[in-house]
């Protein structure tokens, strides 16, 4: 137990320390890009959009390298010691467990696989980054909203991107439901199986 939290704070130090360092280099390298390129992109561009490119953007390389890096390691590590460890004890029992692992990994790899999924995921991504910088344009508005009383309502283009949001995640949210739902399933019944089998049994052997 001491050894396995020592190896994940030194893990989570080293990724976090690794992830604050690759940042602040490519905030320093996009903001001396941002001044050299000419006023004409930055007349076409909104402000909203290279804040969120500077900030937002950058800040999701951390949540990758600094978190689910981490994470993914360990997803691919902990299984592959589970099922050496299920077929030391039992390789029949390990097999038989392995068929409903498998399908329910092959469901989670189809959905995001396929066309439809890569498509509702890339528009998800456009649409986060076009409702954040309409989002700032809105807040750095906010000015003519107190003294004229204008409504949210009357920006229209924020109105539009939240909007599409919400559609494309709810979208997202009908194309995940049959897959998430079989795949949680199939787990609970990997869990069931083992825990079923150990209480008739009394000992992880078909011997």
């Amino acid at each position: 137990m001491i050894a396995a939290l020592l190896t994940f704070y030194i893990s989570g130090m080293s990724s976090h320390i690794a992830a604050f360092n690759i940042l602040y280099t490519l905030r320093v390298r996009l903001t001396d890009h941002a001044a050299k390129v000419p006023m004409g992109y930055h007349t076409q561009t909104a402000t909203g959009e290279l804040k969120k490119i500077i900030e937002v953007s950058v800040e999701k390389i951390e949540k990758f390298i600094a978190h689910q890096l981490p994470d993914l390691i360990s997803a691919i590590i902990i299984p592959l010691l589970l099922t050496g460890y299920l077929f030391w004890l039992d390789w029949r029992m390990a097999l038989v467990l392995l068929i409903p692992m498998s399908f329910a990994f092959w469901m989670q790899a189809r959905m995001f696989a396929s066309d439809e999924g890569r498509t509702a995921y890339r528009d998800f991504q456009f649409a986060v980054e076009e409702m954040n910088a309409t989002a700032v344009e809105y807040v750095r508005g906010m000015p003519a909203v107190k003294v004229f009383g204008i409504t949210a309502d009357s920006f229209l283009t924020f109105r539009t991107a939240v909007h599409r949001y919400r559609d494309i995640s709810l979208r997202i949210t009908d194309l995940c439901k049959t897959s998430y739902s079989i795949f949680f399933c199939h787990c609970k019944f990997v869990v069931f199986v083992c825990c079923t089998y150990r209480y008739i049994f009394g000992q992880p052997s078909l011997r």
